[in-house]
């Protein structure tokens, strides 16, 4: 079994019941259970376009942004790149040096993870360490179920769905989109736009068997002339019409009128036959995700003059909570526990990233004009997370030269100008 098919559950012998997700959906669009299996996960991913896309989308996103190991230095609060820290080995082989399969950098799995997360909630990883290092971080191709004691509410173990194995909560990483409904159990975005999915799922394939088997009437001809028309006539041009346009075997034949008689035609055999619903349904889908809509090629209203604000928007909104969340979980569960004086971590590197340069400088913008107040560097390298290196004085207030309301000399420890000419006016 591949390690595809263990990551959408695509093993017919695997039981992966355990996403709690409320949607799974049929051949026909509909819904027809309550509980995502494995393999549904997987046909929602391929066959659902506006899912598949977003979960791509957000999965490229974060993982093109590099991982980096960074020591603090105590004195000035400053994380800096550690390119020699041990767990920079973590990175290259994050499964352990001596896993023979998967052989995926950190890159690859963060990508696999994140799909995960998006689709089904959760991503869990297993913690391998030794005394005083943590030698792998591996992703669980397997779903994990909590094993939650029903007196005190809280959990010492999971379970991998179809085992009986039980795993210490301590050496579980789960990072996870936080769901009202459990504590230990994350929510898909795809919760929120299941009746979306099944709107864009059922729409798209109503169009592809209309434009198949061509059982919807080609086109709706609009009759009109400078006459009137009793009922009989009606109804029998009505016949004529249906015996003579109506039926897979009789599209496309032409109609011939007088000259006073004028006739529209609407194609119905387009992806608009829907639009409402459709255009609803994609949006939706969306939204829930968090992505920024040009980012997935939705350009109806994309300029150049807003694309930056798209990208920014993509950022800010949808990659950089998800970074933070991922980040923050791995360390917090899997780096401080082994190094609890918490002066290393692993981080992201938005200097390597287009879309983390973009934020940088906006950051960069923001602490100029606090510093242009008196903040000190260090305290705005820290506080947006600038990744500056420090340098002398960087820790002393920057007081402008005229604040208003300030006089210098007057209570704030700074000489009195001097009074060369003498004149005491």
């Amino acid at each position: 079994m591949g390690w595809f098919s263990k990551l959408f559950g695509r093993d017919k012998k695997t039981e992966a019941k355990s996403y709690q997700v409320q949607l799974l959906v049929g051949d026909d669009g509909f819904m027809v259970a309550q509980n995502f299996t494995g393999g549904s996960l997987y046909t929602v991913y391929t066959q659902a376009i506006w899912t598949y896309i977003c979960a791509s989308r957000i999965s490229q996103d974060i993982s093109n942004i590099p991982a980096i190991v960074q020591t603090r230095d105590v004195g000035s609060k400053t994380w800096i790149e550690d390119p020699d820290h041990e767990l920079n080995a973590l990175l290259d082989r994050p499964y352990g040096a001596a896993a023979w399969a998967p052989s995926w950098n950190w890159s690859q799995m963060i990508a696999a993870g994140t799909l995960r997360q998006e689709l089904g909630g959760n991503q869990f990883y297993r913690i391998v360490d030794a005394p005083s290092r943590l030698l792998a971080l591996q992703l669980y191709l397997n779903e994990l179920k909590a094993n939650e004691d029903p007196t005190t509410k809280t959990f010492t173990t999971y379970t991998p769905v179809g085992s009986t194995e039980e795993i210490p909560a301590e050496q579980v990483v789960n990072v996870m989109h936080a769901s009202p409904d459990s504590f230990w159990r994350g929510v898909s975005p795809t919760v929120a736009n299941e009746q979306a999915t099944r709107v864009d799922y059922a729409a798209s394939r109503r169009v592809r068997y209309d434009m198949e088997t061509r059982v919807a009437p080609g086109v709706v001809f609009k009759v009109k002339g400078i006459f009137t028309v009793t009922d009989d006539q009606y109804n029998n041009i009505k016949t004529k019409l249906e015996n003579t346009y109506e039926g897979a075997t009789k599209q496309g034949k032409s109609l011939v009128v007088g000259d006073d008689t004028t006739v529209e035609g609407a194609p119905l055999h387009q992806v608009d036959d829907i639009p409402t619903h459709a255009a609803n349904a994609r949006d939706a889908i969306i939204s829930s995700f968090d992505v920024s809509p040009p980012m997935v090629g939705v350009l109806r209203d994309a300029k150049y003059t807003n694309w930056a604000e798209a990208k920014r928007a993509q950022f800010n909104l949808c990659i950089l909570p998800r970074l933070n969340n991922l980040y923050r979980t791995i360390n917090t569960q899997a780096v401080y526990p082994i190094y609890p004086d918490r002066n290393v971590r692993i981080w992201y590197d938005l200097v390597q990233s287009p879309l983390g340069l973009a934020a940088i400088a906006e950051r960069g913008e923001t602490a100029t004009v606090y510093h242009g107040l008196g903040w000190p560097a260090a305290q705005l390298n820290e506080k947006f997370d600038l990744q500056m290196p420090p340098f002398d004085g960087w820790d002393k207030a920057n007081m402008p030269a005229v604040v208003a309301g300030r006089v210098p000399g007057e209570g704030s420890g700074d000489p009195a100008p001097d009074d060369t000419d003498g004149d005491d006016e």
